[in-house]
């Protein structure tokens, strides 16, 4: 899964997805897009059979979570994604997209009783 991309300077966010989503696919059964990557995903990168995308964090969950299987690895970069990751074991109450809130979401209230 990946999110927003802030680590590529001087290059449009178009091409860091296409770069990343390249190299991800190179390891990788199936990209998942998210949020502003989505967003920024050139036509051709969508169109890869083995790339989706979700603009939504609760729809991208529920693809996350009804897709794989017990022995899958889901590897997730970008901020505010915890939460899909978290939904496993926790009670997750936000899925609200383009959050704002710094921390992260293992220290949002929003998110659901936390293991302390």
């Amino acid at each position: 899964m990946i999110g927003r991309l802030y680590d590529f300077d001087g290059i449009e966010p178009d091409e860091a997805v296409t770069r990343v989503t390249d190299q991800a696919l190179a390891v990788a059964d199936e990209v998942v897009l998210y949020g502003h990557s989505a967003e920024s995903a050139t036509a051709a990168t969508l169109a890869h059979p083995r790339v989706r995308s979700f603009l939504s964090a609760s729809a991208l969950a529920g693809h996350v979570w009804s897709s794989n299987g017990e022995d899958d690895l889901v590897l997730v970069h970008g901020n505010h994604l915890a939460r899909v990751a978290l939904r496993a074991t926790h009670d997750v109450r936000c899925w609200i997209d383009d959050c704002t809130r710094r921390g992260g979401c293992t220290t949002c209230p929003l998110v659901g009783p936390l293991l302390k």
